[in-house]
């Protein structure tokens, strides 16, 4: 198991400073959600906030697409320095390549499942990953209550 905070509940205008505690904290990666406001309601960030992030922690970085059509977006935050990318089934219909575009790049691949999406879902796909995320509330609502 690990530690991943979520970048979303950090006071951005203290970014940095948020970055560092939880590193202080014991914190393995920093996870960051990148929503598009079409696979989830809401619109996070994208490539600025994510080079600022980079910038400022050393930890490894969990880039967890909200997006959808994930495909178009890997290469792209990889480059910014994306350790991990985790995308989800439901975004794509070309999850298989996708897995593999993250693994040939590098990087460690993840998956996450919303919480009505079948287990079975991923199974074929368990030996092509590193991170598995079951999501516990609804994706895109963060502070939600928990399924």
């Amino acid at each position: 198991m690990m530690i991943a905070p979520s970048v979303l509940a950090a006071d951005f205008g203290q970014l940095s400073r948020e970055l560092e505690e939880v590193k202080n904290a014991g914190a393995d990666l920093i996870h960051i959600d990148i929503m598009d406001g079409q696979f989830v309601p809401n619109i996070s960030f994208g490539v600025p906030v994510m080079g600022a992030i980079n910038n400022y922690s050393d930890l490894p970085k969990d880039v967890h697409l909200l997006i959808y059509k994930p495909e178009n977006f890997i290469k792209t935050f990889i480059e910014l320095g994306a350790d991990y990318v985790t995308i989800h089934p439901e975004s794509t219909n070309q999850l298989e390549y996708c897995l593999e575009l993250i693994k040939t790049n590098g990087v460690k691949a993840g998956i996450a499942l919303n919480p009505e999406t079948d287990l079975d879902v991923v199974l074929p796909y368990l030996h092509q990953i590193d991170l598995l995320l079951f999501m516990t509330i609804k994706p895109g609502f963060g502070g939600s209550e928990i399924y």
